[in-house]
């Protein structure tokens, strides 16, 4: 057995393994062109019995909004194994081959949707959080059909395919007030290719003031009337009144739609959006959270604003990713983090890959880190310094992968 990259030639073991190991419709027959457009090799490595693919895992080429900077990030997706290969660790190899492949292409981060968090977990993943599905009857927007006179300036409504817009959109969300996204994917390094096959039945709606995009979100027409409803993949918007003004968009289909569902951020409060909020609604939410990790600690931690200035020592430990493994000093400079490798030093506290990847995504406080035993605090004063530059922030990422 060996790993390498996936060639071209090997993209009709690439599909057909995806689909025998996915929902996506599986069949022995061999691929059209355009169903491979949606693989693209340099993302992906493969386990081979010579030249035969039996095992995959795929690094998608991401960037992320971490507490307002914005890092390169590995999307894994795509594991998959034929069944008669499988229960030999083939995964985990190509896991760890994973975090060399995340490193050579700088990415410091990596977040994935898990099949099994208990599986991640053993890699130094962390979970986090994941979006809320809200429905709602389309009665409750009924305000947003009231008249508009008092709200100024030219504004204009466009509907288009999504496989037309991919760096529009993407520019519009990259130039949004990057500090209520924390998370967030971006998806502009994403191959033509795939946009188009992933977005293949997606609408995007632009909401232009003075034609100057202000609001934009993503979704899909399922079903129609009393069976139907418009389902909101993503959305965004620069200002409350151009909130408004995307769902006057949205409120425009209650004669189509029975109801709205939309994905939106946990913790966002969405009654005050809903003229009547006692209307019957329905909140579900994913059982299999966001999972997080940090690829390269330094360049993860670097830059990251905080409010407070200071410095701690410490210690970290990273079974995977080794080369995070040392001892380093973490201050501040001009109010941003900067961590630098450093010997012969006597840490203040230690703390494994977990520990740091909690931190840096909001997910843990210091002191629920110290009852999972994700850190060892040497010198309890750093505890508070922790929590100022790290307080707890909830994932707001709407694109699965």
């Amino acid at each position: 057995m060996n790993i390498r990259k996936i060639e071209d030639n090997d993209l009709e073991q690439v599909y057909k393994i995806h689909t025998y190991c996915t929902g996506r419709q599986w069949t022995d027959s061999t691929p059209s062109i355009n169903s491979l457009g949606f693989y693209t090799p340099d993302e992906i490595l493969g386990m081979f019995e010579d030249e035969k693919l039996v095992s995959m895992i795929r690094n998608y080429t991401f960037r992320q909004l971490v507490r307002g900077v914005v890092k390169n990030m590995g999307g894994i997706s795509h594991v998959a194994t034929l069944p008669e290969y499988r229960m030999c660790g083939y995964v985990k190899e190509l896991t760890k081959a994973a975090f060399i492949n995340m490193k050579d292409k700088k990415q410091s981060v990596s977040m994935l949707h898990p099949f099994k968090e208990s599986f991640y977990s053993e890699f130094g993943y962390v979970g986090t959080d994941d979006n809320m599905l809200v429905k709602v009857s389309f009665d409750a927007f009924s305000n947003y059909l009231s008249n508009i006179s008092d709200i100024d300036s030219n504004w204009k409504e466009e509907r288009l395919r999504a496989v037309d817009v991919q760096k529009e959109y993407e520019e519009f969300k990259y130039n949004l007030d990057l500090s209520k996204h924390h998370g967030l994917v971006f998806l502009d390094k994403m191959s033509s290719e795939y946009w188009k096959d992933d977005h293949e039945d997606v609408i995007v709606a632009f909401i232009k003031k003075d034609n100057e995009i202000v609001a934009s979100a993503k979704y899909l027409k399922v079903g129609y009337g009393e069976n139907g409803k418009l389902l909101v993949l993503e959305m965004f918007w620069k200002d409350i009144e151009s909130r408004f003004m995307l769902f006057r968009y949205f409120a425009k289909h209650k004669d189509q739609f029975s109801h709205i569902e939309m994905r939106i951020p946990f913790g966002t409060n969405f009654y005050t959006w809903l003229a009547d909020s006692s209307r019957p609604f329905e909140i579900k939410m994913n059982n299999k959270s966001w999972m997080v990790r940090i690829i390269d600690a330094i360049d993860a931690i670097n830059d990251i604003p905080v409010n407070k200035n200071g410095k701690v020592f410490l210690e970290l430990y990273d079974e995977y990713c080794q080369w995070n493994n040392g001892s380093y000093i973490l201050k501040t400079v001009s109010n941003k983090l900067v961590m630098t490798k450093c010997n012969n030093i006597i840490p203040q506290f230690r703390i494994d890959i977990r520990g740091l990847t909690a931190l840096l995504y909001g997910v843990y406080s210091v002191e629920e880190l110290k009852f999972k035993k994700w850190i060892n605090l040497i010198d309890t004063d750093v505890e508070k310094i922790l929590n100022d530059w790290f307080p707890r922030q909830f994932i707001n990422n709407p694109y699965y992968y």
